[in-house]
């Protein structure tokens, strides 16, 4: 989040010392270097827990305050398969996911979503939404990184269609104080979202490409997909669109098993073609998912 400036990932006390010496002593980044924060270095792999919430007075008092989680998600930050190259805002989601075990949910909800509740209430918020937690999964259990008061992206991408309730009913719960007894309900299956980007991205990219879609060869794998970076423009002809982002669109598939969503996906993604398309191979395979620090 603060994109490398001024941030030390430090493997040994020494390279801490040094790292130290560097900012408040050698003026690295000025006067901000005068102010340091040290934080626990933790390594393991990151997931991504979206989830409603409806905290208000009234619910506080009728007891029906309540944040909701949904299926776990990992998204793959790193530009190239084999979570390598530069970060970026997500190549592409997963879900849910095979190594998050109901014993490490519970935790999560004991050690992370229950005292965010409890932190919401203490401080007598009026929130009804949702929450992001961003997750890392440690030898020691899952740490809370951050927070977003909204739904991830690509995760949401990957999240959303596995819903088996309504959605519109569920937001409905969370403006009147009833989530607490909404009846969540997932479908027994996976979705994989690879994300196509611009060439160039995260660096500079070109903008206004068209983009073309082989609609019948979308609708035959039974993805969806969801439009990011574009924009329409009348003067290209055809189908008028044309990219206008880094990451300019997702293609989310169903499968009852992961290997059927996997393939569903990357059929869709193949039938998506502009000059300078580029996504990774390896969305939510062995190997994919980035070991992280902090």
């Amino acid at each position: 989040l603060a994109a490398g400036k001024g941030v030390v990932v430090a493997a040994t006390e020494e390279e801490a010392l040094e790292a130290v010496a560097d900012l408040m002593e050698g003026g690295r980044v000025g006067t901000a270097g005068q102010k340091l924060v040290i934080e626990d270095y933790l390594q393991g792999v990151e997931i991504s827990v979206l989830s409603a919430v409806s905290v208000t007075k009234e619910a506080v008092e009728s007891g029906t305050a309540a944040i909701v989680p949904f299926l776990p998600a990992r998204d793959h930050k790193r530009l190239n398969d084999g979570a390598k190259g530069p970060n970026t805002g997500g190549m592409g989601a997963v879900c849910p996911l095979s190594d998050v075990t109901d014993d490490i949910m519970a935790q999560f909800n004991k050690e992370c979503l229950e005292p965010t509740l409890k932190g919401m209430i203490a401080e007598g918020f009026d929130y009804r939404g949702f929450i992001f937690f961003g997750v890392m999964l440690t030898k020691d259990g899952p740490k809370l990184l951050e927070y977003n008061v909204r739904l991830g992206d690509p995760e949401t991408q990957a999240v959303l269609p596995l819903m088996d309730f309504d959605f519109v009913e569920m937001c409905e719960a969370i403006v009147n104080c009833t989530l607490k007894n909404f009846e969540f309900s997932w479908k027994k299956g996976f979705q994989v979202a690879p994300v196509v980007v611009s060439g160039g991205y995260p660096g500079a990219y070109p903008k206004g490409k068209p983009i073309v879609i082989a609609e019948k060869a979308v609708e035959a794998s039974g993805a969806k997909i969801f439009i990011a970076g574009a924009r329409y423009d009348r003067r290209t002809g055809g189908g008028g669109l044309v990219t206008n982002g880094g990451r300019v669109l997702a293609c989310s598939a169903f499968g009852k098993t992961f290997d059927e969503a996997w393939k569903n996906a990357y059929r869709a993604v193949s039938a998506v073609s502009f000059e300078g398309a580029f996504y990774r191979k390896d969305i939510g395979l062995p190997g994919a998912a980035e070991s992280g620090q902090l």
